[in-house]
């Protein structure tokens, strides 16, 4: 990834590491998004939120986002998502306790940095882990 003039990362092709096999192009999901199954013209629609006030109250979602996480986390899953470290920066966290969903909890308006999740989501993916 390399950060553009306004700070904002990228993907880029390191031309001197490139030996012109195209895998990384061919493997890019931005470049190569999965296709989509044509949608219902009218698709059906669900609306949730939490039971308890007081997750209500520390949450974007009206706490979905929690209750559908501590769903996963019961039946031994991984929870990914954006979370600020301690340089107040938002990066992307695995998390299997219900008592970390706070980190996660709350809409982050900003660039966030993806690191490695994305091949850690894959690796519990192989291991037949729920994400």
């Amino acid at each position: 990834m390399k950060a553009d003039e306004g700070g904002f990362l990228y993907p880029y092709i390191d031309i001197s590491l490139c030996d012109g096999c195209g895998n990384c192009v061919t493997c890019c999901p931005v470049l190569n998004p999965q296709v989509i199954p044509e949608r219902q013209k009218e698709p059906q629609v669900y609306a949730a939120w939490s039971l308890d006030e007081s997750i209500r109250k520390q949450s974007s979602s009206g706490g979905i986002f929690t209750e559908l996480s501590k769903a996963v986390l019961k039946r031994g899953g991984y929870i990914a998502g954006a979370k600020y470290n301690a340089e107040h920066l938002v990066e992307h966290a695995l998390i299997d306790k219900v008592k970390d969903l706070h980190l996660l909890r709350q809409s982050k308006y900003i660039q966030s940095e993806t690191k490695d999740i994305y091949k850690s989501v894959e690796t519990l993916l192989k291991k037949n882990k729920l994400v």
